[in-house]
């Protein structure tokens, strides 16, 4: 029986120093162990393609990251949608024929009297999505209130109307 404890306690003593060893931080690289260095290397590569957007505190800046969406799609309140401009042509005109309406900074009483007519959502490949709102009165823009009558507030809505396509990009 003594040599019995004895044998265990033996093992025991060899093992435990073993085992202490053998979790040393000195004989595992725990970033290779936990894959960091390769997701530190993925996290560079899109650092590198990630472009900066531009200065939105200027209506000229905001109008420059607007150029570069890849599709801006027009949504009921009910959230359907009412149509998707996804040409680059359809886009750029869209962009350059509210940036000839009148642009306002600061919120005033009177632009909050029109009805809601929707949302308009600009998607880009680079940047994160810029909403938009469309009331009778006013388009709303990242901080800017592009002054419309009622006939303007139509007219865009008929533009994405008239577009011909009605869904969301998928897949890309």
């Amino acid at each position: 029986m003594k040599i019995n404890i004895n044998l265990k306690l033996l093992i025991f003593l060899i093992l435990v120093p073993l085992l202490i060893v053998g979790c040393a931080p000195e004989q595992v690289e725990q970033e290779e162990f936990l894959g960091v260095e390769e997701d530190l290397s993925i996290q560079e590569g899109l650092e590198d393609q990630v472009v900066v957007p531009y200065d939105l505190s200027t209506p000229e800046g905001l109008q420059q990251q607007l150029l570069e969406a890849r599709a801006i799609e027009m949504r009921t309140i009910d959230n359907e949608t009412v149509g998707m401009l996804q040409e680059m042509e359809e886009v750029t005109d869209f962009i350059e024929r509210i940036f000839e309406i009148t642009i306002r900074k600061e919120f005033d009483v009177e632009f909050d009297e029109g009805s809601v007519i929707g949302p308009i959502n600009f998607y880009f490949d680079t940047h994160e999505d810029i909403f938009a709102l469309l009331k009778e009165n006013i388009l709303y823009i990242e901080g800017y209130y592009f002054l419309v009558t009622p006939k303007e507030a139509a007219q865009i809505k008929q533009t994405f109307k008239n577009s011909g396509a009605t869904g969301p990009i998928t897949g890309e």
